[in-house]
């Protein structure tokens, strides 16, 4: 009978073990399906993820293009009424240390050539101040709408300071601007809407308000 009984008792703990493994792994089986559809999820998401990514990316590529279109845009109005049609500002693209970089380049009648050598001087002066206008434009966050010019067309012949005077005019009243400018040409100033004159004796400064 003892016999019997350990069998018994045997047969009663390993039922009790698998009943409890089962258990377990029913527990397991459960868990691991929630796993798999959390991972199903997380798959998804990813996929959702790239193709956002690669939407967004699109997106800041065309936005990128458009803003340095329109920057070039504004440089090449200010060139063209200065020193003629036949001049245009573009960017040219590369990769520089594996990075994508933009450069300005000037061309003239489609050909590239260096603004330092162009037209007697003056041209990179304005390209950059087209840039200046064309970024101040297209900023989000836009600060004051107040330029401030030191001398702004002291490189250009004199018989084309009264154009850089109209082109600047017209490109500050389209884009709602207001330019302050300290400038030596008379011709410069006289376009001005309101002028000082500033003179110093003895290291003092005297301002005196032009009619």
């Amino acid at each position: 009978m003892n016999g019997c009984s350990r069998t018994e008792d045997s047969l009663e703990h390993f039922s009790h073990l698998i009943s409890v493994r089962r258990g377990e792994y029913s527990i397991l089986e459960k868990r691991l399906g929630k796993e798999r559809s959390a991972l199903k999820a997380a798959e998804k998401e990813m996929e959702v993820t790239k193709e956002a990514h690669a939407i967004l990316t699109e997106v800041m590529c065309e936005a990128q293009q458009e803003a340095v279109a329109f920057i070039a845009s504004v440089s090449t109005k200010l060139q063209q009424q200065v020193f003629g049609t036949a001049y245009e500002v573009a960017f040219r693209s590369s990769m520089e240390r594996g990075r994508p970089a933009l450069t300005p380049v000037l061309l003239k009648g489609g050909m590239e050539v260096s603004p330092g050598d162009a037209s007697g001087g003056g041209v990179l002066d304005i390209m950059s101040l087209g840039f200046r206008l064309g970024l101040w434009a297209i900023s989000v966050d836009k600060p004051s709408n107040i330029f401030l010019l030191d001398e702004p067309g002291k490189f250009l012949d004199l018989e084309r300071v009264p154009l850089f005077g109209e082109a600047l005019k017209r490109m500050v009243d389209h884009l709602g601007l207001q330019v302050i400018m300290v400038t030596h040409l008379q011709s410069l100033a006289e376009m001005a809407d309101k002028v000082w004159e500033v003179q110093q004796e003895d290291g003092i400064s005297f301002v005196e308000e032009m009619e």
